[in-house]
């Protein structure tokens, strides 16, 4: 017995299977792009409501240390208005200072303070100007700036294994000369660096000073309080060990 198969019906039926695996097709696509559509939405939403908390915060973090530096600065004030002998006062916002006597100012000018926190790869340091009242605790004539690890950390260098040393006897001009005709290389093997902080430092504490350096007005040293040359010896011959120190 043969079984008879109608041809034109299984075409009929595999073009509804057809018509109904497109119809489905096209379903899914208009439900993905629509989801699609509707997550777009809800992200640009949380990302319209992440910058505007992100706003907020910042707005409030100006806010607040808009806050403490007013603050901090009538607190100085207060504090100097009970000095008779000499000191100085830092702003570390404006970047200037003021050397003073008594309610007399005797010397300003701009300075460079800290440059804040700074991040190399895996290290990261805080380098910024303390502040707070202080004292000068030493004062030194020719000082040499001797390098800590982070001087060659922070240019992503490893810190040499040994160093140029000059003699102990050698008079400083000849040092700042004999490192000044040096090349690149062998700077970089110098730890303790002839004439880089000039002619004198005042000494803070904690390992800050006071110091001659460029970036005047600005925040770029590693902590310390830079000043120009003629201020650093005016400040120099004004301010003994012990003299008070304003920073805000």
């Amino acid at each position: 017995m043969k079984l008879h198969i109608d041809t034109g019906f299984l075409k009929n039926i595999l073009i509804v299977l057809l018509i109904l695996d497109v119809l489905l097709l096209g379903v899914l696509f208009l439900h993905y792009y629509f989801d699609h559509k509707q997550m777009a939405k809800d992200w640009a939403r949380k990302d319209s409501e992440i910058a505007r908390h992100r706003s907020r915060t910042d707005s409030l973090d100006s806010i607040s240390d808009s806050l403490f530096y007013a603050s901090e600065r009538l607190r100085v004030e207060l504090e100097v208005s009970k000095e008779t002998g000499c000191y100085l006062v830092v702003d570390t916002e404006s970047k200037s200072f003021q050397l003073r006597k008594g309610n007399m100012i005797i010397r300003e000018g701009p300075c460079g303070v800290g440059k804040g926190f700074t991040e190399r790869g895996s290290r990261n340091w805080n380098f910024e100007t303390p502040k707070g009242d202080r004292n000068i605790v030493s004062k030194t004539e020719n000082p040499e700036w001797h390098r800590p690890s982070w001087h060659w950390f922070e240019q992503g260098k490893s810190v040499p294994d040994d160093f140029i040393t000059f003699s102990p006897n050698m008079p400083d001009n000849e040092r700042r000369e004999a490192f000044r005709i040096m090349s690149s290389r062998e700077k970089n093997l110098v730890r303790s660096v002839p004439g880089a902080l000039g002619r004198y430092s005042l000494g803070l504490g904690d390992g800050y000073f006071i110091h001659y350096g460029s970036g005047l007005g600005r925040a770029l040293s590693h902590g310390c309080i830079r000043v120009g040359a003629d201020d650093l010896d005016a400040i120099y011959r004004v301010l003994e060990i012990g003299d008070p120190v304003f920073i805000y």
